[in-house]
């Protein structure tokens, strides 16, 4: 009897091991039919780029292991200037571009201005907001007047979930409201990011009708908390939101809701500048703009938004 019991868990458990296979399997076959012509045009992008661009081994880096990424400091010639801080994802980290191509580098060569580029590729406004809130990172910022913030359209839905992007299942930070307070969410079961199945159901949350109740009350305290934080810590200084109106952003889900959330910070004094309005209505939809992988911005973008967002904000 003992021996049939043991014989029919076992049995029960190969069973649940094969469906648990085969789901995963299912699943990366639909990851790779969905995304199979953005993940070959960046293998290829890869191939044929002489920088570092290496997908993160470490599921859950530290953040001393995500500084270790950051591009250097752009140390502007004219040290008397206030510095700039840069912040977003991989736009203004800069991937598929030299060191001196990137949003930083521009910007410090046409400014003389030191520019210190605190983007980092797959993260959004809650690594802005976790930087901000460390006192130990803050304080190593010298002299800064503006806080630059990229905004692209994945940031929204990036800020729901926990990992973004198939070729790379690294945990990012993301913060829930608990009693009206942003609360730093911990992973759990760390070892289960890296499966197909798992960023099938994160890419569904992010996409999902139900996304658009979810991302809004974060994104506006992230937002709002990280302006307080600087206002408090550099008086002088100014958060600044910079929309890269590209192609994603022309075609985004529930425009009404993002636009909304971009008017509040207006409303809160923080200064919106969208790059239409800088290069003209959807300049930057255009390929032509594009970097080797289709998606991130090449150094022709840079060139042409610096100029424009220099007079703006009066940088001379």
């Amino acid at each position: 009897m003992k021996k049939n019991v043991i014989k029919k868990l076992f049995i029960i458990l190969i069973t649940i091991f094969v469906l648990l296979i085969s789901f995963e399997l299912y699943c990366r076959s639909i990851v790779y039919k969905k995304y199979k012509y953005i993940i070959q045009t960046q293998i290829n992008a890869n191939k044929n780029f002489n920088g570092n661009l290496t997908y993160e081994k470490v599921i859950c880096p530290s953040y001393n292991e995500r500084k270790a990424k950051f591009k250097p400091v752009s140390i502007g010639k004219y040290k008397d200037k206030p510095s700039i801080v840069l912040f977003g994802c991989s736009f203004t980290w800069g991937s598929y571009l030299k060191e001196n191509e990137t949003f930083a580098s521009v910007l410090s060569q046409y400014t003389g201005r030191t520019v210190y580029n605190r983007g980092l590729y797959g993260t959004g406004i809650p690594f802005m907001y976790f930087q901000l809130n460390d006192n130990n990172i803050i304080n190593e910022i010298e002299n800064p007047q503006y806080f630059i913030y990229t905004l692209i359209d994945d940031h929204f839905h990036r800020s729901l979930t926990l990992r973004s992007w198939v070729k790379e299942p690294v945990i990012q930070y993301k913060y829930k409201i608990v009693n009206n307070k942003l609360v730093l969410v911990k992973p759990v079961f760390t070892f289960l990011y890296p499966l197909y199945s798992v960023f099938l159901v994160q890419n569904y949350i992010q996409n999902s009708e139900y996304s658009r109740l979810l991302f809004k009350e974060p994104v506006i305290k992230m937002i709002d908390e990280s302006y307080e934080i600087i206002k408090k810590k550099f008086p002088n200084s100014e958060l600044i939101i910079l929309v890269y109106q590209d192609y994603s952003w022309k075609n985004r889900s529930y425009p009404a809701v993002k636009d909304e959330i971009l008017k509040h910070f207006e409303n809160e004094g923080i200064k919106v500048i969208y790059t239409n309005d800088l290069v003209g209505e959807y300049e930057l939809a255009d390929k032509k703009y594009s970097g080797p992988d289709g998606f991130h911005p090449s150094c022709e973008v840079w060139k042409l938004i610096v100029p424009k967002l220099v007079q703006v904000l009066n940088l001379k």
